[in-house]
């Protein structure tokens, strides 16, 4: 049994009160990272950022305070260079953004090695309870519960959703493809220990990534199946083969990878550079703001991100974008984004003992899941720069 498993066995088995707290605090950092009513809220990071302080602070030791400096000061003299480039920042907006950082830092920090264990058993439960009320949904029945939030014909039931001919489950997340990306980091967090996982609960969360009926959370699977069997011998090689072949099957046969991907890379292309809807077109609209500043980006506001098009800087427009990488890379520029990478492999590569196979893998995960949504503008990506750590 691997050493990380033996000690998170201990600690959760010594300190149940601390387990379920834990796994609480995770809980608090998805709703505030995805959930329609969570992220909508522009007091609850601060809220919830406070909470989380008073109850967890005995996690709060030198060495967190030690890391959280360092990013905090590391931030506000990235953001004082870009004011000087730029012409202009956001300092509410900066702030906001540190608040998230440090409620991710808190939850990712006071949890340890044993994030991995608790972050999967949360998913396991949200797409437990995401399945039950989708199985409601899908025998037309769901309308008798009480719903906690409706917009749009969307009626939300914290943990699910319901549109008008939209069968795709969202968990408790504002999109489907939010909700895979999730999934997929459980699922890839946790891959080492397949040996030792309770398999059911793996079976409930692919389960629930299937109905998401997402083609990036499919297109992810596919990289984690391929990883999970990929050695260099016969029979590894002749398996590949097949799940290469069944993929290739998919793609053509099915809506909503294949027909979906040739249609949106049509649009993109077509589109000339102009923004549209797709992941694609985003990306290659998002060009020309990398090419004006490679290195320091252009900030987060709509005043300096959308400089050269006027159109996106009125505030009730609905800019739309979802290529959350082409996004990061935007903002914060090149020089950030890489030195974002480099310590989350460093802190993958502490807490995985070294597998560096893993670590280069699990990097390439987050890079794909940001080409789905926005995910940089909340809190939980930002908590790998704390993984690992107590």
């Amino acid at each position: 049994m691997h050493s990380l498993y033996k000690n998170t066995i201990l600690i959760t088995d010594k300190a149940k009160e601390s387990n379920l707290l834990g796994s609480l605090l995770i809980f608090i950092l998805l709703v505030v990272s995805g959930n329609p009513e969570g992220r909508q809220s522009k007091y609850l990071v601060f809220i919830f950022a406070i909470f989380i302080t008073f109850i967890w602070y005995k996690n709060i030791n030198y060495a967190f305070l030690k890391k959280m400096l360092f990013v905090i000061i590391t931030l506000m003299l990235f953001f004082l260079m870009q004011s000087h480039l730029l012409g202009y920042t956001s300092w509410l907006g900066n702030i906001n953004l540190v608040f998230k950082i440090f409620l991710a830092g808190l939850v990712f920090w006071g949890n340890g090695k044993n994030i991995i264990f608790r972050f999967y058993n949360t998913i396991f439960y949200i797409s437990f309870l995401s399945l039950i009320l989708m199985s409601l949904d899908l025998i037309g029945i769901i309308k008798i519960l009480p719903y906690t939030y409706t917009e749009d014909d969307r009626y939300y039931y914290f943990f699910y959703q319901t549109r008008p001919d939209f069968m795709r489950n969202s968990g408790m997340f504002w999109e489907p493809g939010v909700f895979s990306n999730f999934l997929i980091l459980a699922i890839t967090l946790i891959l080492p220990y397949y040996k030792i996982i309770n398999k059911f609960k793996l079976l409930v969360i692919l389960i629930a990534l299937i109905s998401t009926f997402s083609t990036s959370g499919y297109i992810l699977l596919f990289f984690i199946l391929l990883y999970k069997i990929f050695k260099v011998n016969i029979t590894s090689i002749f398996v590949s083969s097949i799940f290469v072949l069944f993929f290739l099957f998919l793609y053509t046969s099915t809506p909503f990878l294949g027909e979906k991907i040739n249609e949106q890379s049509d649009i993109a292309l077509s589109a000339d550079g102009e923004m549209n809807y797709t992941r694609l077109g985003q990306m290659l609209f998002d060009l020309h703001y990398i090419e004006k500043h490679p290195f320091l980006g252009n900030g987060m506001h709509i005043k300096t991100r959308y400089a050269d098009h006027p159109m996106f800087q009125d505030e009730n427009y609905e800019v739309g974008h979802g290529n959350g990488f082409s996004q990061f890379v935007v903002s914060f520029g090149i020089v950030f984004v890489f030195f974002y990478f480099v310590i989350i492999a460093r802190n993958v590569n502490m807490l995985y003992q070294k597998d560096f196979r893993f670590t280069a893998f699990f990097i390439l995960i987050i890079v794909l899941s940001l080409q789905n949504e926005p995910m940089m503008t909340y809190s939980f990506y930002w908590g790998f720069l704390f993984l690992g750590k107590s």
